[in-house]
């Protein structure tokens, strides 16, 4: 029996497949690419900027009993005792605030062992804190009721990371009065400088550390992302523009 040959249809078929399949591997799959010395540097201010300029904001929502908010010789303000672990070396009196269901803060006082809030919310209450951060208080009218603790429920606490008013303004004055000392904080080349403008969601001003110029000439690359920051008790979502020269 004779032992057939290939022939040159097979073998235009087979080199027909073979390159269609080096072609999807290039087509689908990305090569490895080393990263540009302008990414390189855009990140290198983010990250500083990320780093200084956040905080960890934790929040425990919590609800009272109907049948406690429903009773109006309760009113005007309620006694809580609270999970947190306030005192020295931990968690500040200051450090914390407490908002209802809409979002709006309310007028409250806390000490180590309970809180005392002057609001009726039939939803969720929730505090906040932050060991990086002091907020003001106001204080609840009136003679507040003592809520026993088997009418107040509180859910797990989850943690929120945001850029801070306070810190970035920190940042804006330190880049103003020492952008070299900046600079070296952040492990940026000396060679090369970098201005930030943040901005609102409606594009009105917030922050600006442009004190330095790209000269003439020069290569300038940018790079825009949005985020949210803690003002006070309420989060602005903002506009961050970085560039680097």
């Amino acid at each position: 029996m004779k032992k057939r040959g290939i022939s040159h249809v097979e073998v235009i078929v087979s080199f027909t497949i073979f390159i269609g399949i080096v072609a999807a591997i290039f087509l689908f799959i990305k090569p490895v690419r080393e990263p540009t010395l302008s990414n390189v540097l855009l990140d290198i201010v983010e990250e500083g900027l990320r780093k200084d300029g956040t905080i960890a904001l934790a929040k425990i929502p919590f609800k009272i009993s109907e049948s406690i908010l429903n009773d109006p010789s309760n009113f005007p303000c309620f006694i809580i005792t609270h999970p947190l672990d306030i005192g020295p070396g931990k968690l500040s009196v200051d450090n914390v605030f407490i908002k209802k269901s809409t979002g709006e803060a309310i007028p409250f006082d806390i000490n180590s062992d309970t809180f005392e809030i002057g609001d009726r919310d039939p939803f969720l209450y929730t505090i906040l804190f932050s060991f990086d951060e002091t907020f003001t208080r106001t204080p609840p009218g009136g003679t507040c009721v003592q809520v026993l603790e088997d009418k107040v429920i509180f859910s797990a606490p989850r943690t929120e990371t945001l850029f801070s008013f306070s810190k970035l303004r920190q940042l804006e004055t330190a880049y103003n009065a020492d952008y070299g000392g900046l600079k070296e904080k952040w492990f940026l080349p000396s060679t090369s400088d970098f201005s930030i403008n943040i901005s609102y969601s409606d594009g009105s001003y917030a922050f600006g550390m442009e004190k330095k110029k790209p000269p003439p000439r020069r290569d300038v690359f940018a790079r825009e992302f949005t985020v949210n920051m803690l003002e006070e008790k309420d989060v602005k979502q903002v506009s961050v523009n970085v560039r680097i020269w």
